[in-house]
């Protein structure tokens, strides 16, 4: 008998209204039949190379043999490219995917690679012209389960017919929710260390998400890159956005005046401006906004300590952009030149402005 096997047994308990709002959504099939695959591999399941993987259980219980890779161990099964664990052999197969230098499965709309079935079915879906799931209490469509399932708690913890108590609680503060990626999003703030770190440096975070993103910035070379201009980036959400500065169409209108716009968190925050109570109020001085980032950052104008702080002098601050605006006076070297002059800088807010002195047209 494996002394290992005595773990902690987790009880899946999910909330009442879950069930009733999955019933309608597993109604509806969302079909990718018209979207073609470019290449596909065999149906066959591939074997995976089991040289990279190590295995700690040293039971001697002869019933176990037959099973070398199986639930035995908390650490039974362990990658030997990354810390990867796992008790799962079909988890591990999926896992050693990520090591994969060349990915077999391609869209043929997009530049989309992948080694996984699954990941490659879900972004077909964002070729498709239609989006079949709709909220039938708004205008909200999607072609994802998830999502649509997640918009309908929206409407249930305001409705009483369907109202939706928030179960899951946090053991630190008084946090509530329905939703458990929240509740375990929500506990990381609670951690004093950062598990996700920069070695390029001093950026930290508890979301893997954020270091990716944040990674990119140290990347010299952009890969994306507008086809009608000279625009590049590393994030497809900047991608996206700056595709629509070659759109005359602006297909998103506010209801009470006449702004139109080709971006839905523009137009979301242009509604803001016509709230009369402002949603973000300070507790310390009269300052209100609509906004929860301005009303962050001003927050930090009563703080009495600053934490941002330069390596090179005595300069501190509350603020990341004031404390790298700050670095750069430090620097000898102006990268940034004037196209039309001599004039440089390392600031490209200081360089924006300047190169408005040479237009003839003024905007305002």
């Amino acid at each position: 008998f494996c002394p290992d096997l005595m773990m902690s047994v987790i009880v899946k308990v999910e909330i009442k209204a879950e069930g009733e709002i999955s019933a309608p959504i597993d109604e509806k099939v969302v079909l990718n039949s018209d979207i073609p695959i470019k290449q596909e591999v065999n149906e066959t399941t591939t074997s995976a190379d089991y040289s990279n993987v190590t295995c700690k259980w040293e039971g001697k219980n002869e019933d176990w043999t037959d099973f070398p890779h199986a639930k035995h161990s908390r650490e039974g099964l362990k990658c030997a490219q990354c810390d990867y664990e796992t008790f799962n052999k079909s988890n591990l197969r999926t896992h050693l995917l990520k090591h994969e230098a060349i990915k077999v499965l391609q869209c043929d709309q997009c530049g989309y690679q992948t080694n996984w079935k699954s990941n490659l079915r879900t972004h077909l879906v964002t070729h498709k012209n239609t989006k079949d799931l709709k909220c039938d209490q708004c205008d909200f469509a999607t072609n994802y389960k998830s999502i649509l399932r997640k918009h309908l708690f929206k409407h249930n913890t305001t409705t009483k017919e369907h109202n939706v108590m928030k179960d899951l609680k946090c053991d630190r503060c008084e946090y509530k929710t329905s939703d458990k990626y929240n509740l375990r999003t929500h506990q990381l703030t609670h951690k004093t260390v950062k598990d996700f770190q920069c070695t390029q440096c001093k950026f930290a975070t508890h979301y893997k998400y954020n270091y990716n993103k944040h990674v990119l910035l140290h990347k010299t070379i952009k890969k994306l890159k507008c086809d009608q201009c000279d625009f590049a980036t590393n994030y497809k959400s900047s991608l996206n956005e700056h595709l629509l500065l070659h759109t005359t169409m602006q297909n998103l209108k506010c209801a009470q005046c006449n702004y139109k716009t080709n971006v839905k968190y523009k137009l979301r925050k242009h509604q803001l401006t016509h709230k009369t109570v402002k949603d973000f109020q300070c507790t310390q001085c009269d300052f209100a906004t609509h906004y929860k980032n301005h009303y962050n950052k001003h927050l930090l104008i009563h703080e009495t300590f600053k934490n941002l702080k330069c390596d090179r002098c005595d300069f501190a601050t509350n603020y990341k952009l004031s404390l790298f605006k700050h670095q750069l006076s430090h620097t000898t070297t102006k990268n940034l030149k004037c196209a039309q002059c001599n004039y440089k800088t390392n600031a490209k807010g200081n360089m924006r402005t300047h190169q408005l002195t040479h237009k003839t047209v003024k905007d305002f």
